[in-house]
């Protein structure tokens, strides 16, 4: 789930991984700039992926901080970031009878360069509706959940959750309607199933789902969608408010990037 930086987050996420035993470690960065993200051909020195291109990533020297990391990362594939705007959430895999795990950044360019122009070869930038077919797939999840940034963000989101914030479970169900890119910019949605206000003693805008109307309107055929919207959305309601869900319905037809962000969502509900 998308996380702001902070220095006590980077120091957790290390910590947490060396207590569970997990020191091989890796960061891949999702760097956005103009509606592009930036994709490097894979060169099997970090995992053994099979997949042509990724995001920038490298594993993570010792005695090397992950913020470090991922600016190293960048700057190998001929990028100098403005920030590193957010934690995306991390995937391990099996190498070599051991685990890797890749902690997943997202970073925006520093402005008023020419970013287009990369000197490695093996780069280009995508936009997230036109990515590569031969695309990692174990990173693809986190490249939807980093939109790019604009001057003027939706504020919306940022609303939602404040709302769920420490509901692990309505997190879940939010930062899924997020990634999904679909449900938040519906205005049938927005307009008749959310509703906002501000928080009654730090006025912090707010808003929150009706979730129960949201999905008898499915129900009713009072929203048109496609039958893989109505599956995220119904995913996302059982989640939060506990509406019963045919789980095998759910998720047997799902495709990967869908099946990613519902793995990730389930997996931020179980949260202890």
């Amino acid at each position: 789930m998308r996380r702001p930086m902070t220095a006590s987050l980077l120091h957790d996420l290390v910590a947490s991984s060396h207590a569970q035993g997990t020191t091989r470690l890796a960061v891949a960065v999702v760097i956005e700039d103009d509606q592009h993200i930036l994709l490097v051909e894979t060169n099997n020195t970090v995992d053994s992926f099979d997949y042509g291109w990724q995001p920038p990533t490298d594993l993570v020297l010792p005695g090397e901080t992950l913020d470090n990391a991922v600016c190293r990362t960048a700057a190998a594939a001929g990028i100098q970031l403005d920030r590193i705007t957010s934690y995306l959430g991390h995937h391990d895999l099996p190498v070599d009878r051991d685990l890797l795990r890749t902690f997943v950044f997202a970073a925006t360019v520093q402005p008023g360069r020419a970013h287009r122009h990369i000197p490695n070869v093996g780069s280009q930038w995508a936009t997230i509706d036109d990515l590569p077919d031969s695309l990692n797939h174990d990173l693809l999840g986190f490249i939807h959940l980093a939109p790019v940034e604009t001057d003027n963000p939706d504020p919306l989101p940022a609303a939602l959750r404040a709302h769920a914030a420490g509901l692990l479970a309505v997190e879940a169900a939010i930062e899924l309607l997020i990634g999904h890119r679909t449900w938040l910019h519906r205005p049938d949605f927005v307009d008749h199933y959310i509703a906002t206000g501000p928080d009654l003693t730090t006025s912090t805008p707010m808003a929150w789902v009706d979730w129960p109307a949201a999905i008898i309107a499915l129900d009713t055929q009072g929203m048109a969608c496609s039958s893989s919207e109505a599956r995220m959305l119904r995913v996302a309601a059982s989640l939060a408010a506990g509406l019963p869900l045919d789980l095998g319905d759910a998720i047997t037809r799902l495709d990967t990037t869908n099946l990613t962000l519902v793995v990730q969502a389930v997996l931020h509900a179980g949260k202890h």
